[in-house]
């Protein structure tokens, strides 16, 4: 003990105060470096982001120490002061951080730490520490991680990035008051209960989209001498340049040919049921009447047709989806050849409009089970416990639940997940949930059906059929916000 005091008394410290609440300190404990180092001194101070670390302290009601104390230092574990040791530093970064962490016990501190070992010339970054007590309030162990992954280059940058990168993860993203309201982003306390959002409900579009419909055409053979013309009109006029969509547009084509009933509507409002089918009605439903009947020569294979008849036909028209419009099961068969549902999408919405101004994974196109891919193996998440889920959340982080459909994937024949031909998958964000509850009980913002597009809890979002663990689930905590400008 003695030894580490006459130490500790050498180390000498260049202090910048700012407005008493920013005390940035350089310590060195090698003096020749101090006056070797004194342009590096002042690039280092300046480096600090001052103004950022204390906008985010006074933003957040997690953090009870509004002065901060960073200390960046310079440890050359071959002297002390101007003597030269025989052997390494008894000292150890180790125990260095651990005399540091005493003298800002219950504090605000953060202590950039840069070696020197003996018989070196260049002092190397060794890690970015956060006191105790800041740890506990806010900078988790997952976040630190993070930042000093993200570290590197010269000591003024590894300062400055390391200092803006903090500021970011002490500014709350869900900033909740006492009373458990969002403070800074209360629109997403109204999403909650987006009935004004129909484009995230279960069947609704939730942008344009092509698509194709029919529309009646109406003719009358004009007179008499036209009887004996050779005619075979196909029942629907195609469009030469319609897609398919994999069939089943041409499946839906042969299920109205095969109904033989024309009428005054488009097709898509014609009554489909759940299947895709047509509904069975009689000639004289609402809707629909029988085509007039026609004989047929067989040796010509001509069609013979009474003076002043009046037949109808089915033109192939393109058609669009409106943002937000309900529809018609025709339409979204077509479309998706399922009723489609939103999770994905909105998820996009609350990342790009309210909690970040972009889409942490990069793309708007990806479904569900894409997404759940994406957070898997990127640096820019880190994975937290269902329990770790709320602790992240509730003190302003932003966390994703994500997962395959419980039915699993379908695979490519290299292996690859065939995002096209399975299930979407699922996406929920977390959001604050107040006082003591167990992580089943917790609050997710979600949609994908026409009941939980709206806050609901963990326990509903993920049914028994993920399993008793939720083992297919994932949660994953969102940083790649903090190296963004």
């Amino acid at each position: 003990m003695k030894l580490y005091i006459t130490i500790a008394a050498i180390f000498l410290t260049c202090t910048l105060i700012n407005a008493q609440q920013i005390d940035v300190q350089v310590v060195y404990n090698n003096t020749a470096d101090i006056k070797a180092n004194t342009e590096t001194i002042n690039k280092i101070k300046s480096a600090v982001k001052t103004s950022e670390l204390q906008a985010a302290l006074n933003s957040n009601g997690h953090i009870t120490d509004k002065n901060l104390i960073i200390r960046v230092t310079f440890f050359d574990r071959g002297v002390i002061g101007q003597l030269k040791l025989k052997a390494e530093h008894e000292l150890t970064p180790e125990g260095y951080i651990e005399k540091w962490q005493e003298t800002v016990k219950n504090k605000s501190g953060i202590l950039f730490l840069f070696i020197k070992n003996k018989g070196k010339s260049q002092y190397d970054f060794n890690k970015l520490y956060v006191s105790d007590q800041l740890e506990l309030e806010h900078l988790f162990p997952l976040v630190v991680e993070f930042v000093n992954e993200n570290l590197s280059g010269d000591f003024t940058t590894i300062i400055g990035n390391g200092t803006k990168y903090l500021a970011k993860a002490m500014t709350p993203i869900w900033n909740v008051d006492d009373e458990g309201d969002v403070g800074l982003k209360k629109e997403v306390v109204d999403i909650t209960n987006i009935s004004s959002y129909p484009e995230f409900h279960k069947g609704y579009s939730n942008s344009v989209y092509n698509c194709y419909d029919f529309e009646p055409y109406h003719f009358i053979w004009p007179d008499h001498e036209d009887l004996g013309a050779e005619r075979d009109y196909d029942y629907i006029h195609k469009l030469s340049s319609y897609t398919n969509y994999n069939g089943r547009v041409d499946d839906q084509i042969l299920k109205i040919e095969e109904w033989g009933y024309h009428g005054d509507v488009l097709v898509s409002g014609w009554p489909w049921n759940v299947n895709g089918d047509l509904e069975s009605v009689s000639e004289e439903g609402d809707y629909h009447a029988k085509l007039s009947e026609h004989s047929e020569n067989e040796s010509s294979g001509t069609r013979d047709f009474e003076e002043g008849e009046n037949y109808c036909r089915l033109n192939m028209i393109s058609s669009t989806t409106q943002k937000g419009e309900q529809l018609s099961i025709y339409k979204y068969k077509q479309i998706w050849g399922y009723q489609p549902t939103w999770c994905n999408q909105f998820a996009n919405y609350i990342s790009q409009n309210l909690l970040f101004n972009h889409i942490p994974w990069q793309s708007s196109g990806y479904r569900a089970s894409q997404i759940h891919d994406y957070v898997s193996n990127s640096k820019q998440f880190k994975k937290v416990t269902f329990e770790e889920a709320w602790e992240y959340t509730n003190v302003g982080y932003v966390v994703y639940f994500t997962s395959y459909h419980s039915s699993g994937v379908n695979y490519n024949s290299d292996g690859t997940v065939n995002y096209w031909s399975s299930s979407p998958g699922h996406i929920a964000t977390c959001f604050p949930t107040g006082g003591e509850f167990e992580f089943l009980e917790g609050y997710l913002v979600q949609a994908g059906g026409f009941d939980k597009t709206r806050r609901l809890i963990f326990k509903d979002a993920w049914s028994a059929n993920y399993g008793v663990e939720r083992e297919k689930v994932s949660a994953h905590i969102y940083m790649g916000y903090l190296k963004l400008d």
